[in-house]
């Protein structure tokens, strides 16, 4: 091998590289031939009379700038000194003065563009390669800082994902997604809101000049946040989009070492349409989709599962047929759902009992059901995030390993089972919208830290740890939806002061949570009493769901039966400081400044146990009884994740299942967990949305035997979604008199299993009257 060629190979591999990237953009004064000396010296280029191997270095290095994998800067393209610092800026950025976006053309702004960003980024100049666009951030007040555009990152998951492009369509049309791969606010300017305000107007012209000088229009901006040292705040503030992480690998990682930090991956769409200009399908990529176009009842499954990424793509259609059928036949055994077909009941049983549970888990079923309902949120204005705590009682299933214990009885006996605790979306009308997330695990009945006091254990030790988990993974969903309000809505037991310091340190969604806890406000009152003494701000009237009895169980006390009712409610409100515990861990931080409402229920039906008296604490301003009355008609709609257990225990029967490990009762559950969404979804656009076309979530033959069985009864043919519902609900046992509510779930689910059995019994007599027309021809 030639010389010059095995100069080029060392220098070719990554520490190499890695030497050359650090020696180009620490601000040394090297030109090329310098640079070239220097490497001879480090990787001992010598020939046979000891002298350095210069111009074999520097073709190396040509050649390598020739790949793409370095720039090397001529050296007329820095100034060699510092750039004048800026004089008198303002703290605000709508204070400055001709703020403006200059795009580098001369020598002279290469060379101060080069200087600023050897200088003061803290990546250096780094290895530009391709098209690239420049610009200085001028004001009055002097150079503030820079941008630079550049090519986009060759491999990228969760941005292929987002586009929904194959690998075709990526290498037709990847030069149209830019990265901006420089951004420079200088470490002497310290101004509010500047960094977002350049983002706007990079966003604004971009597009114009990147066509000015390479001839085409780019469709989509990327760049990475470095989430160990920066939040990616001004990024929002311009609403860009977090769309997933980077996999620490870097665009020079030929072999896989994954030794860059994880970064935060964000886009600015500059073309509303370009997946259309790129030939994709309408539903291909990451885009918002409402819940009327997304409610498929052929291919529900493939939307909801399809795609799982469960380590063998088997398992993924497994997935989605074994979802077929349990949604068509919710609450039966799969062999009974399966008509005791054998094949498809050992697939199940083969899905279930998969030994990786690395790969095949609960969060990895739901996982495709997460992001589907994540495009659903972003059709949203407003986004309601409800969480709550279930358990799931497997007793009787006394062979199943791995389960907890959730309690015990009045006789001491302790029960075994799992703790779910969910987060269900919903829209601002309480139409669910999906499961956002589901952590199902096996709790104990003395934990670890039994006995201890409680304030000096740490939070991630406390089981009520799982609200804070939910909260971050809200508020990380919600960096996902620009434009959209998120609230996060929790019952009592989410009341708890690290609850809302949390909260405080994301500032991505707000939170909307009944109070427990009879804090103080002063030395000589308490926050209940001072809000009951302040004056009343006006009436509303809300709807109180029913609930029904429950006995004592260990320590959970006896709870009364409640009918359902519309009532007139009182309403209050005044603003709170919420402390930290005076003793324990959190101790010493900052108090939150949060909003106490007060709904009182004046005059309670007689005999009633349990009159509406809540107190709810909000993040959110409450300066008007408009906004004190929305705050209380968001949290009636917390009552839905409650209807969503009772459809999973009562519904889909997820309690009778009899699994040998917990394990595997997980994974049954999750795939539970989003049929039984659908069971509500059901109703719930049937009471919305009447208006809706039947098909959107029924297919033909049930439309036709609906009709058949109406005109047998002598009833109204259904003409729309609401009345299709209705006579659904017939089938299942509602009654549909007139002071009846809507048909519920349950009846729901009932009369919908009996049209299918009558679609089927249908079906088979159409196909046996076509047999015998065949055999009498």
């Amino acid at each position: 091998m030639k010389t010059d060629d095995i100069i080029e190979e060392r220098l070719g591999q990554n520490d190499a590289i890695e030497q050359i990237g650090k020696l180009l953009g620490n601000g040394s004064r090297l030109l090329r031939k310098a640079l070239a000396r220097d490497l001879c010296d480090r990787f001992n280029f010598y020939d046979e009379q000891g002298r350095r191997q210069t111009g074999g270095c520097l073709k190396a290095l040509r050649a390598l700038e020739a790949k793409g994998i370095i720039f090397l800067a001529p050296k007329n393209e820095r100034l060699w000194q510092a750039v004048c610092p800026p004089q008198g800026v303002p703290r605000r950025a709508d204070m400055i003065l001709d703020l403006r976006l200059v795009l580098v053309k001369t020598v002279q702004e290469k060379k101060i563009w080069n200087e600023l960003i050897i200088r003061e980024h803290p990546l250096g100049l780094g290895w530009a390669v391709g098209r690239m666009v420049r610009y200085l951030v001028q004001s009055e007040h002097g150079i503030l800082g820079a941008v630079g555009f550049g090519p986009s990152a060759l491999e990228l998951a969760d941005r292929e994902r987002w586009i929904g492009w194959n690998r075709e369509q990526k290498r037709a049309h990847l030069q149209r997604v830019i990265g901006m791969n420089r951004f420079l606010i200088r470490p002497c300017v310290q101004c509010r809101n500047l960094a977002s305000r350049v983002l706007s107007l990079a966003n604004s012209r971009i597009q114009v000049d990147f066509e000015k000088t390479h001839h085409f229009r780019p469709w989509v901006l990327e760049t990475f946040v470095d989430l160990s040292h920066y939040e990616g705040t001004c990024y929002q503030a311009a609403n860009w989009v977090c769309i997933g992480k980077t996999r620490g690998r870097g665009r020079q990682d030929r072999f896989n070492r994954a030794e860059k930090t994880v970064k935060a991956v964000y886009v600015y769409v500059l073309e509303p349409q370009f997946r259309n200009l790129m030939g994709l399908e309408r539903d291909a990529g990451d885009v918002a989709v409402k819940l009327d176009e997304d409610a498929d009842i052929v291919n529900w499954a493939q939307k909801e599962f399809g795609g799982a990424l469960l380590g063998d793509k088997r398992l993924a259609g497994r997935l989605v047929k074994i979802a077929e059928g349990k949604g068509a036949k919710p609450g039966l055994s799969y062999s009974q759902t399966e008509e005791c077909n054998w094949a498809a009941t050992m697939g199940f049983y083969r899905f279930v009992e998969h030994p990786d549970v690395e790969a095949v888990n609960m969060q990895s079923i739901l996982e495709p059901h997460r992001q589907r309902t994540i495009r659903r949120m972003k059709s949203c204005r407003t986004v309601l995030c409800i969480q709550d705590t279930t358990d799931l009682d497997y007793s009787a299933n006394r062979s199943c390993e791995g389960l907890g214990v959730i309690g015990k009885n009045q006789t001491a006996t302790e029960s075994r089972g799992l703790r779910l605790h969910s987060t269900m979306a919903a829209d601002a009308a309480g139409v669910p919208l999906g499961i956002l997330r589901g952590h199902c695990y096996a709790p104990a009945l003395k934990p670890e830290h039994s006995g201890k006091d409680s304030r000096y254990i740490s939070i991630e030790d406390k089981d009520t740890h799982r609200w804070i988990e939910a909260q971050a993974d809200i508020a990380e969903v919600a960096s996902q939806l620009p434009g959209v309000r998120v609230v996060s809505i929790a019952d009592r037991e989410g009341d708890f002061y690290e609850h809302f310091s949390f909260h405080q340190g994301t500032s991505r969604t707000e939170l909307l949570i009944r109070a427990k806890n009879n804090r103080a406000v002063n030395d000589q009152q308490k926050m209940f009493e001072a809000v009951a003494q302040t004056p009343v701000r006006g009436q509303m009237r809300i709807h109180v769901a029913s609930r029904s009895k429950r006995p004592k169980q260990g320590k959970r006390a006896t709870r009364a039966a409640r009918n359902r009712r519309d009532t007139d409610v009182v309403v209050r409100y005044m603003p709170v400081t919420m402390c930290p515990p005076k003793r324990g861990l959190s101790s010493g931080k900052p108090p939150v400044e949060v909003w106490l409402i007060h709904v009182h229920e004046p005059n309670p039906p007689p005999n009633s146990a349990d009159p509406v008296n809540w107190y709810l604490l909000s993040t959110m301003p409450v300066n008007s009884l408009e906004d004190a009355t929305q705050c209380v008609r968001w949290y009636c709609l917390r009552w839905r994740i409650e209807d969503w257990h009772r459809v999973l225990k009562s519904a889909c029967r997820v309690e009778d299942i009899r699994l040998k490990t917990s394990e595997r009762l997980k994974r049954e559950i999750a795939i539970d967990m989003v049929v039984a969404w659908r069971i509500m979804l059901m109703s719930l656009l049937g009471r919305e949305v009447p208006e809706l076309p039947a098909e959107i979530l029924f297919t033909k033959i049930e439309i036709e035997t609906l009709y058949s069985y109406a005109k047998k009864k002598g009833l109204k043919a259904p003409e729309n979604l609401g009345e299709t519902v209705a006579l659904i609900g017939r089938l299942g046992g509602y009654l549909g008199r007139r002071n009846d509510p809507p048909p519920g779930h349950l009846s729901l689910c009932k009369g919908h299993h009996t049209l299918r059995i009558l679609c089927e019994g249908i079906l088979l007599a159409t196909q046996v009257e076509a047999n015998n027309n065949e055999s009498y021809v």
